[in-house]
């Protein structure tokens, strides 16, 4: 466990895709983009391309951008919190939020 969250198993990644991915496939998310156009993560809600690899207790994920928003990164690491907007980014790449959680 590290900064309140806990990696994910191989399952725990595809199940937590699958849940978000079922959601977005059903319209759930259809009224909730937010953000604004440039920023460095995009303005969903969830993206199929946001691969969760760890999870805190309240539900909230951190999640590899592999579609980052305009001035972002591809393989940044992002916050994608479950009942709040806001999205951002924590890490350059996976590499480095591993240097972060190792500190």
């Amino acid at each position: 466990m590290f900064g309140g969250y806990r990696w994910l198993s191989i399952e725990g990644v595809l199940g937590e895709w699958r849940v978000e991915q079922e959601l977005l496939d059903a319209g759930d998310f259809d009224e909730l983009n937010m953000g604004e156009v440039g920023t460095p993560v995009r303005m969903d809600w969830w993206n199929p391309r946001w691969i969760p690899f760890a999870r805190s207790l309240s539900g909230d994920l951190l999640c590899a951008d592999l579609a980052p928003g305009r001035s972002g990164r591809l393989g940044q690491v992002i916050s994608v919190y479950h009942d709040d907007d806001t999205r951002a980014v924590l890490a350059d790449d996976f590499a480095a939020c591993l240097e972060s959680a190792a500190a």
